[in-house]
């Protein structure tokens, strides 16, 4: 082989599939679409949850005796009985309001009642609860006690096993959700990149310019080319999606990126696993690609296949129920070593449980003998089937041309026209 063309081919295939359109928009438009359209209803979500201009008069039917009227703060006030309310409600007087029961204080339970069209948010929740806590302090006299009553794990600091490191609370939901977005946006990079190397093949043998790159490029090259070209177009649309994201959030001037790390396990290692194995992913995905192209004979024709290999790396994600109850055992296991699914199953056992360091090597050796054996077979499936126009190759030629090293130059009609390689 040589590595000077392999380089030029890589080099062309950077740039080339870099200006398409699509490249562009899957790097540029959906993540700032995906990730504006998310700051956006997130912080809208944020404000209507802390909003509590819309609620004038909310009622509190106490017959439990806890509240002082003059202490209340607005909008709430006290409301001689439950039947008075209701009809306060009915007229619209009031927004809604609470009933602490005669017994509330055996059974702490309260009963809400609200406007059809007004529900009673979090955030008017959480004030009633502000002052039910002041009503029962002032019963019991100790403030600290009622604060410990109410909320007893208000103070609690969750610690990641072996460190000393405090967390936020968002790490025990983030400990299951970035693990999966990470799942989601490496399988969307590996095979949205891996079929770029289909559609460019399928493209040049359509509309016959492989004939002209195959006078002055083995396949073998043009595979390594086309293979190590895009893994770096690969790389680049991560760096891209991955900086979009930061700029985002650090628009809000509220980013600490080492607590955000730590709470969510994004540990340099969980880094390097992510790479590896995407790239890895990426190597057997897009070599399968290439041989895939040499056989079909439109590119809408390949991309039907490609939807096959696409639920092979999802299959995973239908077991995650098992990942996150038993990471170490059974189909987790299997998934994770199983070279075809390997590349997402093993990001989510590393995320869910602790992993073997031997096992991660099993995973890893058995992906790069695959990839080997998938390279030579897609060699030789392009030297096979990139210059057959007209007629799809049948599983027979196909294998006689694999142990025969045959190729087909030439689309066949009613005659055989073979050429020993």
């Amino acid at each position: 082989m040589n590595i000077r063309k392999i380089l030029l081919i890589a080099k062309r295939e950077y740039w080339f599939n870099f200006r398409r359109r699509s490249f562009l928009f899957t790097a540029f438009v959906i993540p700032l679409i995906t990730f504006g359209g998310l700051f956006v209803v997130f912080n809208l979500l944020n404000q209507t949850l802390e909003d509590i201009s819309s609620y004038k008069n909310i009622g509190i039917v106490d017959q439990a005796s806890v509240f002082d009227s003059t202490t209340l703060p607005a909008p709430f006030k006290l409301i001689a009985s439950e039947d008075q309310a209701a009809v306060d409600l009915q007229s619209k007087a009031l927004d809604g309001y609470y009933v602490l029961g005669s017994d509330f204080l055996s059974t702490g339970q309260v009963r809400t009642y609200n406007r059809q069209e007004l529900t009673l948010n979090e955030a008017i929740n959480d004030k009633f609860t502000d002052a039910l806590k002041a009503g029962l302090a002032s019963k019991l006299g100790d403030a600290n006690l009622v604060t410990r009553l109410v909320d007893p794990l208000a103070d609690t600091t969750i610690y990641r096993l072996g460190s000393d490191q405090p967390l936020d609370e968002s790490a025990l939901l983030g400990s299951f959700f970035v693990p999966f977005i990470f799942v989601m946006i490496s399988f969307s990079a590996m095979m949205g990149t891996s079929q770029f190397i289909m559609s460019g093949l399928a493209e040049e043998k359509e509309n016959r310019m492989m004939e002209m790159f195959l006078t002055s490029a083995r396949p073998t090259e043009m595979l390594w080319g086309k293979v190590l070209g895009l893994g770096a177009l690969g790389i680049t649309q991560l760096l891209i999606w991955g900086g979009i994201g930061l700029g985002i959030t650090a628009a809000q001037g509220t980013l600490d990126i080492q607590r955000t790390l730590a709470n969510y396990s994004i540990t340099p290692f969980y880094i390097l696993l992510l790479l590896v194995f995407f790239l890895l992913g990426y190597l057997i995905y897009g070599t399968l690609m290439a041989g895939l192209a040499a056989l079909v004979n439109a590119e809408q024709e390949g991309r039907q296949y490609a939807g096959i290999f696409s639920l092979l790396l999802m299959v995973p994600i239908f077991f995650i129920v098992q990942f996150l109850q038993s990471p170490n055992t059974g189909t987790p296991r299997f998934l994770s070593l199983f070279p075809l699914t390997s590349p997402t199953a093993m990001i989510m056992r590393a995320s869910w449980g602790t992993v073997d360091a031997g096992e991660i090597a099993l995973s890893i050796g058995l992906l790069i003998v695959s990839i080997i054996a998938i390279i030579w077979i897609a060699a030789r499936l392009m030297r096979l089937g990139m210059l057959n126009y007209g007629k799809k190759l049948g599983p027979r030629e196909i294998i006689r041309g694999l142990l025969e090293g045959r190729t087909i130059v030439t689309a066949r009609d009613q005659k055989e026209s073979e050429v020993t390689a």
